[in-house]
């Protein structure tokens, strides 16, 4: 993974250096993916585990790379009601830099509700899929 890269010189020997490597592990590279880098919104992290005794379960908070020191993760069982969603999100202090607050908007709380929704839908239906984190998850106005 490469960031900021800010000229197209840049991208391109990007893109040289995973060559090489490909080449060197022999592995075929059929091609490469280019995203803008996002900027603004807050950052948090969506997760699942399939707990043998439970099933499973799936986990909400503060995301980015202090995740582990932030200790903000909440938990619930899948499936999650509209209600238990809200709870995630509401009851995390991610929840609290959601909302609007000193003049900055609101995150798109029914985005990252329906994202939650599906995540937890996707770890009832589809339970080989054992661990599952998604961090950062940017939600934005």
């Amino acid at each position: 993974m490469r960031l900021n890269l800010e000229h197209p010189d840049a991208i391109l020997d990007a893109y040289e250096a995973f060559a090489a490597i490909a080449r060197e592990h022999r592995v075929p590279l059929d091609g490469v993916l280019i995203q803008p880098m996002l900027t603004g919104g807050t950052e948090t992290m969506i997760g699942v585990v399939q707990d043998r005794l439970f099933g499973p379960i799936v986990g909400f908070g503060l995301g980015g790379t202090d995740v582990e020191v932030l200790g903000d993760m909440h938990f619930r069982l899948a499936p999650l009601a509209p209600r238990e969603i809200d709870e995630l999100i509401r009851g995390s202090r991610a929840g609290q830099l959601l909302a609007a607050h000193r003049g900055r908007p609101a995150a798109d709380i029914p985005a990252l509700s329906e994202l939650l929704a599906r995540v937890a839908a996707l770890a009832v239906d589809v339970p080989e899929v054992m661990e599952l984190d998604l961090n950062p998850v940017i939600v934005k106005p």
